[in-house]
């Protein structure tokens, strides 16, 4: 029989009036990794730092092994809880050792200890976390996001901590360094350490927690066990809509005309990679560090300069800058598209014209701008959005306002580069949804991204690119038996 660990029942926040935590109740057992999946403000974060000991302003009941807590004020190492709330939670010139020891269980520095006697100890914990190769001499400084997690893991482990809490970590994490994390969670959860994870990006979650717990407004919506994990279930907890995954169905194969042909291309270690894109298709382009996927991507915008042939609509095409790219007929988005594809001091009106400003001038003049815009753009214009500063509207309107600037600017290539960095399922499921309208209208799309699972959402194609100049093309019938460990 599985033993209690933590349980939170009606626990409530409020601020300004405002219900930050609503009634929000939810279990865990030892040696279970319960995921929190919630939009931002959605309260996630917030449960962390009540257990972090840094927000005692709430009501309700935590029980903690059974026994209900009432003192959850200061370090909380001494209950056995350890919270990392930053990857980057280590002091930078201290030793690994020296971290790993910095703090008592009772919250206290330690006294002097022999340097031999807590680098002995530290590789002890290291070796149990299967890091033995960092040396625990190094200063913390040197190490790589996911060393930081292991020593911050190695801290909870020396602590005797039965329950981890970690705060959006792993979506700070490449994919390389998310697969090699979560393996560390699940040795420490062998263990019979509990671990609770906190994300906005459901990917994040859904390959390591046994469940996961919805949270929306304060809520717990739902708890779906991985075997009952689905995007649509998801989305339709964390934003109450429906969730189309027409595109997830079988891929689209594209019509017979191609419109981007790249031949025999050498750029950042790939040597000869040739792609054919055809209208209407979305083909995907992996790679774990983010290297020479997007620097195909960025090779078509004039950012580099690679070798090669490329045929843009059937027209020989040398990229010399983004706006010969866009005057070409290519769209783009990137990172964080909110940031690099919008102009926030501008309305919204004025950010859907601005590509697409020279095909539709001719258009506009016979027409209102406002009378054009309903026509075309109905949902944004229902919702108001369309004279408001972008700066003023949410991020799910602004990505409304960005996919549905180039849906208007009806590009022959759309780029995605990196595009799921800072978004969530649902602002993913707007863009999933204008990339469907795209590709009606005969759009070629080219996804460059570290996450998997965003590009076969939508992808009748992934090229998979590992060490060296080696890829592997994979068509959506397999995607279900890709290995991507082969590639790391």
């Amino acid at each position: 029989m599985k033993q209690e660990l933590l349980r939170m029942e009606h626990v409530t926040r409020v601020q300004s009036g405002i219900r930050i935590l609503d009634d929000l109740s939810l279990h865990m057992f030892c040696g279970e990794i319960l995921g929190l999946l919630g939009q931002t403000a959605s309260g996630k974060t917030l449960i962390s730092h009540i257990l972090a000991g840094r927000e005692q302003e709430f009501s309700g009941e935590i029980y903690y092994h059974g026994m209900l807590s009432e003192d959850f004020s200061g370090p909380l190492c001494r209950k056995g809880i350890f919270c990392i709330l930053s990857v980057d939670g280590l002091i930078p010139d201290l030793s690994v050792a020296e971290n790993i020891f910095v703090m008592r269980a009772s919250g206290r520095m330690f006294s002097y200890i022999p340097s031999r006697k807590i680098n002995q100890g530290a590789q002890e914990a290291l070796d149990r976390l299967q890091a033995g190769y960092i040396n625990p001499k190094w200063k913390a400084k040197r190490l790589s996001r996911y060393e930081q997690c292991v020593i911050q893991l190695a801290r909870a482990l020396v602590a005797e901590a039965d329950l981890i809490v970690m705060d959006t970590i792993f979506e700070m994490l490449s994919r390389e360094e998310q697969i090699r994390l979560e393996k560390t969670v699940r040795l420490l959860a062998d263990m019979g350490i509990g671990f609770l994870l906190t994300s906005r990006l459901a990917e994040c979650l859904t390959p390591v927690a046994d469940r996961i717990s919805v949270i929306r407004e304060g809520r717990n919506i739902r708890t779906f066990a991985r075997r009952d994990c689905s995007p649509e279930k998801l989305v339709r907890a964390m934003s109450g809509v429906y969730y189309n995954r027409k595109a997830q169905t079988g891929g689209r194969r594209g019509r017979d005309e191609t419109v981007l042909e790249l031949d025999r291309i050498f750029l950042e270690g790939l040597e000869g990679f040739s792609l054919e894109l055809k209208k209407g298709e979305a083909v995907g382009l992996w790679e774990p560090r983010n290297r020479k996927n997007t620097a195909l991507c960025t090779m078509l915008l004039g950012e580099r300069r690679g070798r090669g042939g490329i045929l843009l609509s059937g027209v020989p095409f040398v990229p010399r800058d983004i706006p010969h790219a866009v005057g070409r007929g290519i769209g783009a988005i990137r990172g964080d598209p909110l940031k690099t594809g919008l102009v926030p001091f501008m309305n919204g009106a004025d950010n859907l014209l601005f590509p697409a400003g020279n095909k539709l001038s001719g258009i506009l003049a016979g027409r209102g701008l406002y009378r054009y815009l309903y026509q075309k753009c109905r949902r944004i214009q229902r919702e108001g959005t369309v004279k408001c500063k972008v700066e003023e509207l949410d991020a799910y309107e602004q990505y409304r306002i960005l996919m549905e600037k180039w849906l208007l600017a009806q590009p022959a290539v759309f780029l995605c580069i990196d595009p799921c960095t800072t978004s969530d399922i649902v602002a993913n499921h707007i863009v999933y949804g204008y990339m469907e309208q795209m590709m009606k209208k005969g759009t070629g799309i080219l996804i460059a991204s570290s996450n998997l699972s965003y590009m076969t959402a939508v992808c009748s194609r992934i090229f998979l690119f590992g060490n060296g100049g080696s890829w592997q093309e994979v068509p959506w019938e397999a995607f279900d038996s890709i290995d991507i460990e082969r590639f790391l």
